[in-house]
């Protein structure tokens, strides 16, 4: 029994850390990016040629994410995340040494060799060690920490900059984040030493006292029809494109709000626009909530997916529209559009990541989804930023809308990997004849 209630609050105090991991990996990076207005001032850069680092960062973690895919089973992955995560943090805090963008291209390029297993391997140990009614709290809690990183570098930096020391903020991200992984290596060590019966046997006292059955998160796997090699190929292809596309929209709409509000609303200060850009990532943080609430109700996700990628596309087409008629106006569109926009990101990153572990390695296809959305995230900066100085936030708001349009298209065709679709058309075939 005192067994039992160790390892709850172990599982407990994993499932903090593993929100607080993927939190500062992202925080780390996000520094970056909402340092731009400021670091445009100190280096005299512009906002296009200081996100070249970005897609630096993205190309090589992308890169080197599609690598890990491969070789996850083959390696001690604590080990590997241990030391990954250490020297992410060395190259964190020596961004503040930058003179420049060459310098800052070289350390983001580092910071995305060593980050590109971090979110990987946090689902690994997850999944491997909460008890399997607590993974779908992992889902919520990991996404959600995506949202909160936004949060957390939009308001170190506007700290930051409000001191005139932007390269304290990523001082203070490195720390934070080494802190995390020393808690978060002794916790894992923790859990190890206990046999896996007893994550079953905490699964199976919470179902006799509830009175149900056991309810795996993997139960809705069976949802999705990839019975052959050729459909499971196509399978990772449509949800790769997905992924890639998603991410690009998700980085052109949020990464770009502080210089949107800065051309379109003169006389806004750099720390007033980081403040009003903190407001959007709230719906970065509800999105993905009401999403895994959504997809614990329901099976087939793809078709909620669908649904909700349409009325993000409603969003867009009001961004073009509205992002100029008043600070409010466009702060309440970014907001809805970051709800919309992870909460249809959350399905494909996340969910299925941990419904089809049966089917798929978890380490492995968590590496292979992330790196095709951070190959979008890398051409984001770049694309937008050049549309944005050559035509114009309106023209930008149009190719973001027709890149949603797009993305509809292709999660349309993810619902041909419904078991429920496929179903219904079996049923209809049989009422023709």
């Amino acid at each position: 029994m005192l067994e039992k209630v160790q390892y709850k609050k172990l599982s407990a105090r994993l499932l903090v850390l593993g929100f607080l991991m993927v939190t500062m990996m992202m925080a780390s990076k996000l520094t970056f990016k909402s340092l731009f207005i400021e670091l445009e001032d100190v280096f005299g850069e512009t906002s296009d040629r200081l996100s070249l680092a970005m897609s630096t960062y993205f190309i090589i973690y992308a890169t080197v994410q599609l690598i890990l895919s491969f070789i996850f089973r083959k390696i001690n992955v604590k080990i590997f995340l241990t030391v990954s995560i250490a020297f992410s943090c060395i190259a964190t805090a020596l961004m503040a040494l930058s003179t420049g963008i060459v310098y800052f291209c070289i350390m983001m390029g580092i910071m995305g060799i060593f980050q590109a297993g971090i979110w990987a391997g946090n689902l690994y140990f997850l999944n491997k060690h909460l008890p399997a009614y607590m993974l779908p709290i992992a889902n919520t809690v990991c996404t959600c920490g995506v949202a909160v990183a936004s949060t957390v570098s939009h308001g170190i930096s506007a700290l930051a900059v409000a001191i005139n020391a932007w390269w304290v903020a990523f001082v203070i991200c490195a720390v934070i984040f080494l802190i995390v992984l020393f808690l978060y290596v002794i916790t894992v060590n923790r859990m190890e030493k206990y046999p896996k019966k007893v994550a079953i046997e905490i699964d199976l006292e919470r179902n006799e006292k509830n009175n149900k059955q056991l309810k795996s998160p993997n139960e809705n796997s069976c949802q999705v029809n990839v019975n052959s090699r050729g459909r499971l190929a196509l399978y990772y292809v449509i949800i790769g494109a997905i992924c890639f596309i998603e991410y690009f929209i998700y980085c052109s709409v949020l990464d770009w709000i502080p210089d949107m509000l800065k051309d379109t609303y003169s006389g806004l200060s750099n720390s007033l626009a980081l403040v009003f850009s903190m407001v959007v990532p709230i719906g970065v943080l509800i999105g993905p909530i009401l999403m895994i609430m959504l997809c614990e109700k329901y099976s087939n996700y793809f078709l909620i997916a669908f649904v909700s990628t349409a009325i993000m596309l409603g969003i867009s087409i009001m961004a073009v529209f509205g992002y100029n008629k008043g600070i409010v106006v466009a702060i309440t569109i970014m907001l809805l559009f970051a709800l919309m926009s992870r909460a249809v990101g959350t399905v494909f990153s996340t969910i299925i990541v941990t419904r089809m572990k049966d089917k798929i390695n978890t380490a492995g296809f968590a590496a292979f989804t992330n790196s095709l959305g951070s190959i979008g995230a890398a051409l984001a900066p770049v694309l937008i930023g050049n549309l944005k100085v050559s035509f114009g936030w309106t023209k930008t708001y149009i190719v973001i809308a027709l890149t949603c349009l797009i993305l509809l298209i292709f999660i349309g065709l993810s619902l041909t990997f419904s078991k429920g679709a496929r179903n219904l058309k079996k049923l209809k075939q049989e009422k023709s004849v």
